[in-house]
């Protein structure tokens, strides 16, 4: 496991860098250690990372997606690249890419998909631009896409054909139709459903098994153009960013309202990240840093500056890893005792007791001293 010790966040820039960094964090303090992956001389606007995912549940591989359709395959275990292939299909940069069937899905700008795996082979046209390609963790062989008056479409690979497609919401005030443009998908967490936002500052979840093809749940923020978002481990928040910098928390109960504004972005953000188990949210953009958030609070917990423009970020579900040897001597260090059901009756008996005479110990007293009035006559 010494490669989940190594490095717990990964980044990829605009120029083609990617960098590991170990995000530490003892006693309150954050501290991170960073580390370049790739040479500096091979940097260049073609190989800019335009997508990024794990390639396996180990979290060991990473699928980096280059914006001339080439895709790399990192080790993080032996800390060094491996295969590398090119898509060579239809036009634009790669908008997804991830793991099907030991081998590879594909998706470009141009809307086209394709599949490099052994049992299933092949190309799927959907129609361009498209923004976004996005992996069910439910369902392997599902597939989201979305992009600029592409409503949000679901495809099985397997089958090679659409099995689910959004339809746009009905007629504003004016009876003017709502114009469509997905920029990030994201899955809620052990759902079918899907979350959505568009550079029309539109947030939305969509339900495939339902009855209706609307969306479930239609929340709008004015006046932003949303570039990325990522529902929390709860599944009851979308957390978005738009173009100018701005970061917030949608609280999906009910009709929706804004939960959390986060500060420290002055920049368009690219990508963000809620952790599966930790209550954080990490998120990368064109003003250079990589930040942390705390979901349940505005709070910016941690920030550092990378050098370059980022656009994608990729975080391990360990995040702070522990040895077994640490969680041994943790649990060394923890006593079990066993009491019978007499022992525990008095045990708490003996606690309220306690407690009780603590709090009067503790409150002051109190001499109320009431001092006689004396009335006056008065003279006829």
């Amino acid at each position: 496991m010494a490669y989940k010790e190594d490095r717990n966040v990964f980044v990829g820039s605009l120029l083609g860098s990617i960098k590991g960094i170990k995000l530490e964090k003892k006693n309150g303090v954050w501290s991170s250690i960073t580390k370049n992956l790739r040479k500096v001389d091979r940097l260049g606007s073609s190989q800019a990372v335009t997508a990024m995912s794990w390639g396996d549940e180990e979290q060991k591989e990473i699928l980096i997606g280059l914006a001339d359709q080439t895709v790399k395959v990192y080790d993080t275990e032996y800390s060094g690249f491996g295969s590398t292939f090119k898509a060579d299909v239809g036009e634009g940069k790669i908008c997804g890419v991830s793991r099907f069937q030991e081998g590879a899905v594909i998706a470009v700008q141009s809307g086209h998909i394709k599949i490099m795996a052994h049992e299933t082979d092949g190309i799927l046209e959907i129609g361009g631009p498209m923004e976004k390609m996005k992996h069910s963790s439910l369902s392997n062989n599902i597939v989201a896409t979305g992009g600029k008056e592409k409503e949000l479409q679901l495809w099985d690979l397997e089958e090679k054909k659409c099995i689910f497609t959004a339809k746009n919401v009905r007629h504003d005030y004016l009876e003017l139709r709502v114009p469509v443009w997905v920029s990030d998908i994201d899955f809620l967490p052990n759902s079918n459903k899907v979350a959505i936002c568009s550079k029309y500052g539109h947030v939305r979840i969509y339900d495939p098994k339902g009855h209706q093809r609307r969306p479930v749940f239609d929340f709008h923020i004015p006046e932003q153009v949303l570039t990325a978002c990522s529902v929390s481990a709860s599944g009851d928040k979308i957390v978005v960013g738009s173009g100018t910098g701005h970061m917030t928390a949608v609280d999906t109960r009910g009709k929706g309202c804004l939960h959390h504004q986060y500060k420290g972005s002055v920049g368009s953000i690219r990508e963000i990240v809620c952790h599966p188990t930790e209550s954080l949210i990490f998120s990368v953009g064109l003003d250079r840093h990589l930040k942390v958030h705390s979901l349940e609070s505005p709070k910016l917990l941690f920030k550092e500056y990378l050098n370059t423009k980022l656009n994608c970020v990729l975080v391990r579900n360990e995040l702070f890893y522990k040895h077994p040897k640490e969680k041994a001597a943790v649990d060394s260090d923890c006593e079990i005792i066993e009491l019978s059901d007499n022992e525990e009756n008095l045990s708490s008996v003996t606690h309220e007791k306690r407690a009780l005479n603590k709090l009067f110990e503790d409150m002051e007293s109190v001499i109320d001293v009431h001092k006689a009035k004396k009335t006056k006559r008065k003279r006829v």
